[in-house]
């Protein structure tokens, strides 16, 4: 006996014979990788909020100290730390985004998550050159992030690689 069509698309009967496809369970690389990339996603929205408020408080605070003609300063100073801001706040959103897109195994986000991690290895490393230590965190996080992407159990399960038999 067949019951209605549900919402969800799919047709509820009693012979289970759904049971044969489902899907196999995601590997545990996947799962790190999401939860790396939702770490840094809050974190960058974090940063980004501390920066828009700490950034507007220090125009501010230059307006209030530089004499009439130099006003310009603090203005410029406060449009440069909210573009910087709306900026971490764009890659923390696309960090989201891309864990969202991780865990539904979509190529896409694969493709997008190496560029990103590369990225985010690469650019940080000039800063690390120059004595900045607080970069050290954003390329370990996206060093793992990139290991793990190259896994051969997290390229077939997001069909990047065919899987061996």
């Amino acid at each position: 006996m067949r019951c209605a069509q549900m919402k969800t698309g799919y047709t509820a009967s009693n012979d289970h014979s759904w049971g044969d496809t489902m899907a196999k369970p995601k590997p545990a690389g996947i799962l790190v990788i999401v939860i790396l990339q939702v770490l840094d996603g809050v974190w960058g929205i974090m940063s980004g909020c501390a920066l828009l408020v700490g950034g507007g408080a220090l125009a501010a605070f230059l307006v209030g100290i530089t004499e009439e003609t130099s006003r310009w300063i603090g203005g410029l100073a406060g449009v440069f730390f909210m573009g910087l801001a709306f900026i971490l706040i764009f890659f923390a959103l696309l960090d989201l985004v891309l864990a969202w897109g991780i865990w539904a195994l979509r190529r896409w986000a694969w493709w997008v998550t190496i560029i990103k991690a590369a990225l985010s290895i690469v650019l940080p490393l000039v800063s690390l050159l120059g004595g900045n230590l607080s970069s050290i965190p954003t390329m370990l996080l996206n060093g793992i992030i990139l290991i793990l992407l190259l896994t051969a159990e997290v390229q077939q399960a997001m069909s990047i690689r065919p899987a061996s038999d």
